[in-house]
Parts: C-alpha cells; structure tokens; sequence
C-alpha cells in the first residue's frame, strides 16, 4: 500500500520565509529525507541515502548529479556535487502542511514523496 503525498507550487518569492512558513529542523529534514526519493516538481528527483550519498536526476533532461549530503544543525541540507560544482545549501519549509524546497537562490519547488508500508 502507498500513499503520494504532494504540494502545490507556491508563487511567492518571499524574501524572509520565516515569517509565513515553517522551516524544518533537524530531525523534520532527517526524517523527511528517510521516508525515500523527493520529487521537487518542475525540478527533478532527489535520493538521500543513509550513507550520505545525493542522487539528482533532472525533470526535463536525463542527466544526473551525484554528490555528498549533511543536514546542518538549523536544518539546511548541504550537497558537495562530485565534478567540481560548487557546494549548494537549500532549506525545507513547511506552509499549511505542504513542504516545499527553498534554493539558496530563492527558487521554491513542492515536494512530494511516496510512503510505502510493507
């Protein structure tokens, strides 16, 4: 049994997040990355795996990125991409109940994500 959870896009730009949404700690980034593959739409597909391994596969092209992953303590999930691309920090943010990805250039992609139980 599955159940596809997904946000809608949000099209505001907003400079200051804090202030209309919550940004997701710690244990809200880990847990949310361990329930399996993020879909970012308009973006791609992302795996975080336990080991700290990225995996992005792009939407629209079929190019992938692999990289190293870590959680800060304020809840960024930082990526070093192998292949010399610079390291990238984006943050979750959670708006009536929706969570979206929020890039250090101020992009915001929904998530959504499958749950399954076995």
């Amino acid at each position: 049994m599955s159940q596809l959870l997904l946000a809608t896009n949000s099209t505001a730009q907003d400079k200051n997040p804090e202030k209309y949404e919550e940004v997701l700690s710690y244990h809200d980034v880990k847990e949310l990355i361990s329930a399996g593959p993020l879909t970012f739409t308009g973006l791609g597909r992302a795996n975080y795996s336990e080991n700290g391994t990225y995996i992005f596969t792009e939407e629209d092209k079929a190019i992938t990125r692999i990289g190293a992953f870590d959680i800060r303590k304020d809840g960024r999930v930082c990526v070093d991409f192998f292949r010399a691309e610079r390291r990238r920090c984006d943050i979750f943010l959670r708006r009536n109940g929706l969570v979206f990805l929020l890039t250090e250039e101020g992009d915001r992609f929904p998530v959504s994500f499958k749950l399954e139980w076995q």
